[in-house]
C-alpha cells in the first residue's frame, strides 16, 4: 500500500515538474487525445488565445486556422499519421486580439504497440516576424528585379540612342567634311579670283589710266610752253597728282612680281613700305637663302603677313614690328613679332559675333596651300606669328640651299640617281605608316622597302634592309626614337634619319639632333614636305660619305 502512494506520488511531482516546464517555454504546446480534442495546453497556449487551460480541455483548435491554410494544415497531418512521422506544417491562427498570426507546427502522432492512434503531442512556434521578413525580402527581389528589368531596358534603349546618334554624328561629320572641303575650294576660288582681279586692275590703271594720264601731262607741257597760262599750270598739277595717285594705286593694289626667285623678297618690301606709310616701322630680318615660291603660295603667304602686321597696328599699341625670314629644309619660316599688349589666342582662332574673320581666314587660307600659322601670344607680353609655308621644288632649289638644316653646305644640284631612295619608315601608327607609304609610292625615285612598329623593330631592319633614309617616330614603344636612332647612327655611317613627331618641340628637335637625326619635320607637315626632304637628305648623307671616302686615299 505504500509502495502505491509513493508511486503516485512520484507521478504527481514529475507531472507538476513537466506542467511548470511547459508554462516557462516560449511556445505554445498542447496534446491532443484520440478524437482530436485538447487534453492539455500550457500558459503560453493560454495567454495566446487569453482562455484559461480548463476552458479549452476537450475542445479542438484547428478550426482557429485560417481557411486558406486549412487543406495544407491538415493534408500535413494526415500524411504523418499514414506514415507514421512528425510533421511539420505553417499557418495563419487568430489570436485573442483577432490578428491573424502564423504559426508554425512541429507534431508527433502518438501510436500504440499495435498502431493504434491515441493523440498528438506538439507546439506551435510564433514565425509571423519572419514570415513578413521573408515577405519584404520577396517584395525587394521583385522589386530589384523590376528595376533591374527597367534599367536593362533602358540601357538597351541608351545603347540604341548611342548607335543613332554616332551614325548621325558621322553622317554630319562626313557632311561636314565636304562642306568644309567645299568651302576650302570656295575660299581658293575666291582668293585667285581677287588676285586675278586685283591683277587686271592694276593692269587697266597702269596700261590706259596712266598711259594716257601720262600722255595728257606732255600733251598740256607743250601747250604751257606755247601759252604760258596760269589755268593750264593749274591743269598740268591737277594731270600730275592724278597721275600720282595712279601710280600709288597700282602699287597698293599687288606688288611688283616678276616671277623668279626675288618675289619673296619684293613682295615683303611692298608690304613693308605699305605698312611704314600708315605709320607702323617694320626691320625686316632675312637670311638671304633661296626661297622660292609657287605662285599662289606667294600671294597667301605676303598677304598673310600683311594681314598679322595690320593686326599690329591696329591692336598692338606698339608702332615697331620685326619679320624674319629664313628657310629651314624645303619650309619657309616668316615669323611676325611685336611687343605689345598682346591677345588671347584662343578667341583669336574662330570668327567673331561681329562677322569678322581676320585670324580663322588665315588659317583656311595657309591649309590651302599646305601651310600652316603657329601663334603664340600674352596679354602684356607681346605676340609671335609663325607662318611654315612648303617651298617650291625646282631645278634651282640646290643652287642656292647654303647652309642647310643639318648644317651642311651644299652649292650644286644633286645628279639624278639611277636606283631610288630606299626608305623605312618607323611608326607605331600603322596608319600613318600607310599615309606616309602611299605617298611615297608616288614618288619615281623613292622606294618604301620596310617598316617598323616599334623602337628595336626599327633598329633590326636597318641592320637587315640597309635603307638610305628612316623616317623615324620620336615616340615609340620598346625603345623610343631618340634611342633608335642614336643606335642606328652607331652601326650606320651611310643611313640618314628625319625625325617625326606630332609636335614642334624644342626639346625633341634638340634630343633627335644630338641623337643624329639630320632633319625634323611635324606629322602635319610631313605629308607636303617629307619626299623632298627625303631627297635633300639622302644628298647631303651621300656627299658627306664621297667626301670621306675622297680623304682617305690621301
Amino acid at each position: 500500500m505504500k509502495r502505491t502512494q509513493h508511486r503516485a506520488e512520484g507521478h504527481r511531482r514529475r507531472e507538476e515538474w513537466l506542467r511548470t516546464m511547459a508554462d516557462s517555454a516560449p511556445v505554445l504546446i498542447w496534446v491532443t487525445g484520440r478524437d482530436g480534442g485538447n487534453e492539455f495546453v500550457n500558459k503560453r497556449y493560454c495567454d495566446f488565445f487569453d482562455v484559461r487551460a480548463s476552458d479549452v480541455l476537450g475542445s479542438k483548435w484547428q478550426p482557429l486556422i485560417h481557411p486558406d491554410d486549412m487543406h495544407s494544415y491538415v493534408n500535413s497531418f494526415q500524411i504523418s499519421l499514414r506514415e507514421h512521422t512528425a510533421f511539420r506544417a505553417q499557418a495563419r491562427i487568430r489570436r485573442a486580439d483577432g490578428e491573424w498570426r502564423w504559426i508554425e507546427s512541429y507534431g508527433a502522432p502518438r501510436f500504440t504497440e499495435s498502431q493504434e492512434y491515441i493523440g498528438c503531442v506538439g507546439i506551435c512556434v510564433d514565425i509571423t516576424e519572419r514570415k513578413t521578413a521573408e515577405l519584404n525580402l520577396r517584395q525587394s527581389k521583385a522589386r530589384l528585379k523590376t528595376a533591374l528589368t527597367a534599367r536593362a531596358r533602358a540601357h538597351e534603349q541608351l545603347r540604341q540612342w548611342s548607335a543613332d546618334l554616332e551614325q548621325r554624328v558621322a553622317e554630319r561629320a562626313e557632311e561636314l567634311a565636304r562642306s568644309k572641303e567645299r568651302l576650302g575650294a570656295l575660299a581658293g576660288d575666291l582668293s585667285r579670283t581677287e588676285d586675278r582681279e586685283r591683277r587686271r586692275l592694276a593692269t587697266e590703271l597702269h596700261d590706259n589710266l596712266g598711259q594716257l594720264l601720262a600722255l595728257a601731262n606732255m600733251k598740256v607741257a607743250m601747250i604751257e610752253k606755247s601759252a604760258k597760262s596760269a589755268r593750264v599750270s593749274q591743269v598740268k598739277d591737277l594731270i600730275e597728282e592724278a597721275l600720282t595717285y595712279t601710280r600709288t594705286l597700282v602699287a597698293d593694289l599687288r606688288p611688283p612680281l616678276l616671277g623668279n626667285a626675288e618675289d619673296l623678297s619684293a613682295s615683303i618690301d611692298w608690304v613693308v613700305k605699305k605698312m611704314e606709310r600708315l605709320g607702323l616701322t617694320v626691320e625686316v630680318n632675312d637670311d638671304e637663302e633661296y626661297k622660292p615660291l609657287v605662285e599662289e603660295s606667294l600671294t597667301i603667304t605676303y598677304r598673310s603677313i600683311q594681314e598679322l602686321l595690320t593686326n599690329v597696328l591696329k591692336h598692338s599699341q606698339t608702332n615697331h614690328a620685326t619679320v624674319t625670314l629664313r628657310r629651314v629644309g624645303y619650309r619657309l619660316e616668316a615669323t611676325v613679332k611685336d611687343h605689345g599688349v598682346g591677345f588671347d589666342v584662343s578667341a583669336a582662332v574662330s570668327p567673331s559675333e561681329k562677322g569678322g574673320f581676320g585670324i580663322f581666314a588665315m588659317y583656311e587660307q595657309l591649309s590651302l596651300i599646305g601651310a600652316k600659322l603657329e601663334l603664340a601670344s600674352r596679354v602684356g607680353g607681346g605676340t609671335c606669328a609663325k607662318l611654315i609655308v612648303p617651298l617650291r621644288v625646282d631645278s634651282h632649289v640646290a643652287s642656292g640651299l647654303g647652309e642647310t638644316a643639318s648644317g651642311v653646305s651644299t652649292t650644286s644640284a644633286p645628279a639624278p640617281k639611277e636606283q631610288p631612295i630606299r626608305v623605312l619608315l618607323a611608326d607605331d601608327h600603322a596608319i600613318m605608316r600607310e599615309g606616309l607609304r602611299r605617298i611615297l609610292e608616288e614618288q619615281q625615285d623613292i622606294e618604301v622597302v620596310a617598316e617598323a612598329g616599334d623602337g628595336e623593330m626599327a633598329v633590326e631592319m636597318t641592320r637587315h634592309y640597309h635603307p638610305d633614309v628612316v623616317i623615324m617616330d620620336v615616340n615609340m614603344p620598346k625603345i623610343n626614337g631618340v634611342e633608335a636612332t642614336r643606335r642606328i647612327t652607331m652601326e650606320s655611317s651611310e643611313t640618314a634619319i628625319i625625325a617625326l613627331s606630332m609636335h614642334e618641340d624644342r626639346n625633341m628637335h634638340r634630343a633627335m639632333r644630338e641623337a643624329g637625326a639630320m632633319s625634323y619635320l611635324t606629322k602635319g607637315a610631313a605629308p607636303s614636305l617629307v619626299g623632298d626632304e627625303i631627297r635633300l637628305c639622302n644628298t647631303i648623307m651621300k656627299s658627306r660619305h664621297s667626301s670621306r671616302a675622297k680623304g682617305s686615299r690621301y
